[in-house]
């Protein structure tokens, strides 16, 4: 068995907060331009990234990408893919599924567009439900079988390092680093409270790109 990384391991949490609603509550956080929470009686918060933080973020992911060249044990994406097949896992021909999905769907929206009457609104809202249920299941069996590999490490480490770098606590009227160092983030058995600050780190991501 794999041991996970304390990266996976947050990004898991992040995934199950998000199926409790938080998902919700940080939007709304984010619409009032507020990036704190509060967890443990402890405010904390996650800043916007300025300039050296995301310098500092690329030279830590630099220096992680020629440590994953140099261990034989990680393969990029398009080896895995290869090995996956020898083990008669098709990744391509999940995304050729994945595509067709989507196409599936346009055409149920178009046709759902244009129909005004029952049955026929029903039977197709019931068919555009069940094929994004199948577009869900067919993108998180490629996330789960291609999660090991280098291009996901590496961007799952370059999220979580930054989380690292931007999240703070409240003391007092100040705010301070939660972790002096990464190896303190790494460490800490803190993986509730860092699911929902990495969700908030993912929003002001999508929000304002880095």
């Amino acid at each position: 068995m794999v041991k996970q990384t304390k990266e996976q391991i947050t990004a898991e949490m992040t995934k199950k907060l998000s199926e409790l609603q938080q998902l919700e509550e940080t939007q709304d956080l984010l619409r009032s331009n507020i990036n704190e929470f509060v967890f443990k009686e402890q405010t904390y918060r996650v800043h916007r990234p300025v300039a050296w933080e995301k310098d500092q973020c690329n030279k830590e992911r630099m220096k992680k990408y020629i440590e994953f060249l140099q261990d034989p044990k990680y393969l990029f994406k398009k080896q895995l893919i290869v090995l996956l097949a020898d083990k008669g896992v098709n990744i391509m021909a999940m995304e050729k599924d994945a595509q067709k999905l989507f196409n599936e769907e346009k055409e149920f929206l178009k046709r759902l567009a244009q129909t005004t009457m029952e049955p026929d609104l029903t039977n197709l809202k019931k068919d555009i439900e069940e094929v994004r249920t199948l577009q869900q299941e067919n993108f998180i069996e490629r996330e789960n079988l291609l999660k090991y590999c280098i291009e996901t490490q590496l961007e799952d480490f370059c999220r979580f390092y930054l989380l690292y770098l931007v999240l703070e606590v409240k003391k007092g009227d100040t705010w301070e680093k939660v972790y002096k160092s990464y190896e303190d983030f790494q460490n800490a058995d803190d993986d509730i409270m860092l699911g929902r600050a990495a969700q908030v780190l993912a929003f002001l991501i999508y929000h304002d790109t880095l």
